[in-house]
């Protein structure tokens, strides 16, 4: 399922939830979202926040269309340095703070990984959960001691 949303800047674009898939063709390990290590301080760890920072860009990159501006030019999102965008293309970092947060917000919860299912996820370790198929892929997902591996159905 895709939502059409209205960015702060006033930008529109969709979304849709994120799948194991997004994280394995842009090359990136499932990120561990919550509990994945014990922090001494109440301070997120640093693989914490590596996760987070991989789960921001996988959605700006995989989960958003291009963002169509109130003159109605579209600008498709791209995860390279400022001087090498061509005409049609934004930088992540050229984005502001806002409607990164906003675009993100939007595809946790299209993910079901909002406050409430994570604060429930945390409740269950990765060892105790069986292997699941990925109703959008068929591709099966097994338990790992750092989250998710995501095999080939078979």
């Amino acid at each position: 399922m895709r939502i059409k949303i209205t960015l702060p800047s006033g930008a529109t674009c969709f979304v849709r939830a994120l799948t194991g898939q997004d994280f394995v063709l842009h090359g990136i390990d499932i990120p561990l979202l919550y509990g994945a290590e014990k922090r001494s301080n109440g301070k997120p760890t640093k693989k914490e926040i590596e996760g987070g920072v991989q789960w921001v860009r996988i959605a700006l990159l995989a989960a958003c269309s291009p963002l169509t501006l109130p003159d109605k030019s579209r600008l498709r999102i791209v995860d390279t340095d400022l001087d090498l965008c061509t005409d049609g293309e934004i930088s992540i970092g050229e984005l502001s703070d806002r409607d990164v947060g906003f675009i993100f917000d939007r595809v946790v919860e299209l993910s079901g990984a909002g406050k409430e299912d994570a604060a429930k996820a945390a409740t269950f370790p990765a060892a105790t959960i069986g292997a699941a198929v990925d109703r959008s892929t068929g591709v099966e997902i097994q338990p790992a001691a750092y989250g998710v591996i995501v095999t080939a159905a078979g």
